[in-house]
């Protein structure tokens, strides 16, 4: 395959992934999200900042950053070429997915200070590994609705998430989650699980200290 394909379409992913779209929903009304509220450019944010119908659609936007980048990009990149497209099946989309992730974690728009990645997490895992994002996604309205801490239930449904697709993995995969064809797929899982609670670090120390804003 092209080495195009390993450079080009992961950049591309790397600079959707980065577009900081809660920050530019709060551009538009004059607010600065990165000063108001907890700081982040997330969707959380953008609802306590600029009303809850935002959250809606900076949710979606991000969501849909994850999709297009190893939906859309993927195939656009390597898709027409044989194997590649078979969803989930190949490593190479989950690098497209990872770009992505990473360029909404670190932005180079916004000197790499960017979201914790949930949405876009979301959007990308969704095509991936539909199965472990729906248990991720029932864990995270649990925790929610029961907490009103969207902090709380993000690192419980990162944690669902990484349990699950090995728990699937091993009943679909056929070699398990350590299958050539799955083994990148299965660290990335890992990684991603690690980089939400990495990045909701602050979050779990005002947890702790019953600091933390509940939505």
């Amino acid at each position: 395959m092209p080495l195009i394909h390993y450079i080009a379409g992961p950049v591309v992913c790397y600079l959707l992934g980065a577009a900081p779209f809660g920050l530019l929903a709060g551009k538009m009304k004059g607010v600065d999200i990165r000063r108001e509220g907890s700081g982040n450019i997330g969707a959380t944010n953008a609802a306590r900042v600029l009303g809850r119908p935002w959250f809606f659609v900076v949710f979606a936007l991000d969501f849909l950053k994850g999709i297009a980048s190893v939906a859309l990009i993927f195939w656009l990149f390597a898709g027409a070429h044989g194997k590649e497209i078979e969803i989930g099946e190949c490593n190479l989309q989950v690098i497209y997915g990872l770009a992505a992730i990473a360029g909404h974690m670190f932005p180079v728009y916004l000197g790499f200070r960017g979201g914790k990645g949930i949405a876009v997490s979301a959007g990308v895992f969704a095509i991936l590994t539909p199965f472990a994002f729906f248990a991720a996604f029932a864990v995270f309205l649990l925790v929610y609705l029961a907490s009103r801490y969207v902090s709380l239930g993000s690192i419980c449904a990162a944690v669902a998430f990484s349990a699950s697709y090995f728990l699937f993995a091993f009943l679909l995969y056929r070699g398990g989650p350590f299958a050539p064809n799955v083994v990148l797929l299965s660290a990335a899982c890992v990684l991603l699980t690690l980089l939400v609670i990495f990045k909701h670090r602050s979050n779990i120390a005002r947890l702790l200290g019953g600091k933390e804003l509940k939505v």
